[in-house]
C-alpha cells in the first residue's frame, strides 16, 4: 500500500508537471506576453512568458531580475494613468483593460494593450496577472484614419458648394459652411432633420432616384450623390 500511495502521488505530480508544460507552451504561442507581478508602481515581475522577447526585446530572466523594472518601460506620460486605471479596477473587483506606450530595448516606443486582474496572494499581498500584446500597427492605422478624416472634413468645410452629409434615412448629419448659408441654419440645428424638409419635392425626388440607382449598381458602400438645389 505505501508503494501504491507513492505511485499515485508520483502520477499526480507527473500530470501536474505536464499540465504546466502545456500551459507554458500555449502561453508562448500567443503574440504577446503573459505575466504575474506585484501591485506596486514599478510592477516587479514574478512570472514572464517567452513572449517578452518579441514584445520588448528583453528576456524573461532580465525582467524577473528587475533589469529593467516594468514600470521604467512605461512612457512617463502614461505611468500615472496606468496605475490609476489598475487600482480603480482592483477596488471595484473588475478586470482592467488599458493601452499605453512601452519602451522596447531599442528605445523605440510601442503601443500595447494589456488586460489583467488582481489575485489575492495572502502574505504576498495583491498580485496582478494578465496579458500584454503589441497593437502598434493597429494604432498607426487608427491615426492614419483620423488624419484622413480630418483632411476630408477640411476639404468639405472649405468647399464653395453647399454639402450636406445625410444618413441612410435621409436625415442630416452635418452641413458645411456653404450649406448653412444656403439653408439659413447652423449645422447643429440641421442635424437629425429630414432632407426632404429642406429641399423642394423635385430636388428630393432626384436625390432618392440617385440613391436607388447607386443601390442597384452596388459599386461601393459609399453613396456620393449630388444635385443643384432649385
Amino acid at each position: 500500500m505505501p508503494s501504491g500511495a507513492r505511485s499515485v502521488s508520483y502520477t499526480n505530480n507527473a500530470m501536474s508537471a505536464s499540465g504546466v508544460h502545456k500551459q507554458l507552451t500555449l502561453l508562448d504561442s500567443f503574440p504577446g506576453m503573459a505575466y504575474r507581478c506585484r501591485n506596486t508602481p514599478d510592477w516587479p515581475m514574478l512570472f514572464v512568458s517567452e513572449g517578452s522577447i518579441e514584445l520588448t526585446g528583453f528576456r524573461p530572466d532580465e525582467l524577473l531580475g528587475g533589469q529593467p523594472q516594468w514600470g521604467d518601460l512605461i512612457h512617463p506620460e502614461d505611468r500615472d494613468a496606468v496605475w490609476q486605471s489598475v487600482q480603480e479596477a482592483i477596488q471595484n473587483g473588475q478586470r482592467f483593460e488599458i493601452q499605453y506606450r512601452l519602451a522596447a530595448r531599442d528605445k523605440q516606443y510601442k503601443n500595447v494593450w494589456e488586460r489583467g486582474s488582481a489575485l489575492d496572494a495572502g502574505e504576498q499581498g495583491t498580485l496582478i496577472e494578465g496579458f500584454i500584446t503589441d497593437i502598434t500597427p493597429l494604432r498607426q492605422k487608427e491615426l492614419e484614419l483620423e488624419r484622413s478624416k480630418a483632411f476630408a472634413t477640411a476639404i468639405v468645410e472649405g468647399a464653395a458648394e453647399g454639402i450636406a452629409l445625410i444618413d441612410a434615412r435621409f436625415r442630416v448629419e452635418s452641413l458645411n459652411k456653404a450649406a448653412t448659408r444656403m439653408f439659413g441654419m447652423s449645422s447643429d440645428d440641421a442635424v437629425g432633420r429630414r432632407i426632404r424638409d429642406l429641399v423642394s419635392p423635385t430636388d428630393y425626388a432626384e436625390l432618392v432616384h440617385q440613391f436607388q440607382r447607386h443601390q442597384l449598381s452596388a459599386d461601393s458602400d459609399l453613396f456620393n450623390g449630388g444635385l443643384e438645389i432649385s
